[in-house]
């Protein structure tokens, strides 16, 4: 059998202590302070014995698992956004020691039995993007969890108030989109978004986009005019959004833009005008404010929106997680993007 590389003997190759080898491939700050040479020397004899360090006796040391766990719905219009987010991760485990668990659920039940066994593997961390079905969710076992187990940190969906969470500052997407078409001289605009935009717990993204709507509307001197479909984001139809698109066109003023909260939602209109005869943006101009999906550049005409770089959330949520431990109030992230020009919209 072959002999596995210890630390000891690499401190021998290296003329050090086991415990300055300990520091030397520590991640992280260590109470022990080695010089540029040492470090050196240390590395080369890791190369050389090509020692590959026991993570269970890593464990057994720090009394941490290095396991990072990513929950995610694989059964909604996030789920490609999931994947480049777990990109995110991953790099990051990968530069810090540590592994990534995925848990991808297809509803809440799956959800829950997720998180029991997150904490059966003594997870360090967990990074979610909650489930809510009808407005169901697990809400109060994610709150147990963080009190009682893990850090856990929401990503994209900020479910509860008393966790922390990174996502996007919906209010200002819409805002920023409200106020674009305002400068572009449009004055009847409506927002068309999903049916819980009054509900600030169980519709965040619907909720904050109606306030900055309505907050660049007002500044503005204008009447904001709200049509609302589905029950979120991932319940929507086709003939949803074919209906809205339809009542936008018989309002007794002429609406020259639209500000959708849906990407997807946002096609469809342009898919239902177009059979009718209505050209956008030549008739009516509109601006996507979601990030339910990637719209390709191929597309004819371009939406006009705001592109999330998902990488970086996951960079930002790993290192969130990691800090919270420290942490004595959860700390709540807002990304503010960037508005993409498309060709859906014209000056009036």
């Amino acid at each position: 059998m072959i002999k596995s590389v210890t630390i000891k003997d690499v401190a021998e190759k290296a003329g050090v202590s086991k415990a300055s080898v300990w520091a030397a491939l520590k991640t992280g700050e260590s109470c022990i302070r080695l010089s540029s040479a040492t470090k050196e020397r240390i590395q080369n004899a890791v190369r050389e014995l090509n020692y590959r360090p026991d993570k269970i006796a890593q464990s057994m040391v720090s009394r941490k698992s290095y396991l990072l766990g990513f929950n995610f719905s694989c059964n909604n219009n996030l789920w490609h956004h999931a994947i480049r987010i777990i990109e995110g991760l991953q790099r990051c485990c990968r530069d810090n020691g540590y592994s990534l668990v995925v848990y991808p659920a297809n509803n809440v039940d799956e959800e829950y039995q997720n998180l029991q066994q997150a904490v059966n593997r003594r997870l360090d961390g967990l990074l979610t993007i909650p489930l809510l079905t009808d407005n169901c969710h697990n809400g109060k076992e994610y709150c147990r969890i963080a009190s009682e187990a893990m850090p856990v940190v929401q990503v994209c969906f900020p479910l509860c108030p008393e966790l922390p969470s990174i996502a996007h500052d919906f209010k200002y997407i819409a805002k920023r989109a409200t106020e674009y078409l305002i400068g572009r001289g449009h004055r009847q605009i409506v927002l068309v978004t999903f049916d819980n935009y009054r509900d600030s717990a169980n519709g965040i993204s619907s909720y904050e986009h109606n306030q900055g709507y309505r907050m660049a509307m007002t500044k503005a001197g204008l009447a904001p005019e709200v049509f609302s479909h589905g029950a979120h984001v991932f319940k929507h139809t086709a003939d949803d959004t074919y209906k809205i698109a339809e009542q936008v066109l018989r309002l007794p003023f002429k609406p020259t833009a639209i500000v959708a909260s849906s990407n997807n939602g946002a096609l469809g209109l342009i898919k239902r005008w177009n059979e009718l005869g209505v050209k956008v943006p030549d008739d009516i101009s509109i601006i996507g404010c979601a990030n339910d999906l990637d719209v390709p550049d191929c597309l004819t005409p371009k939406l006009n929106g705001f592109k999330a770089e998902f990488e970086d959330i996951g960079k930002r949520a790993f290192e969130l997680c990691l800090k919270e431990k420290r942490q004595i109030k959860p700390e709540h992230f807002r990304i503010k993007l960037q508005l993409q020009k498309g060709t859906t919209v014209r000056d009036i």
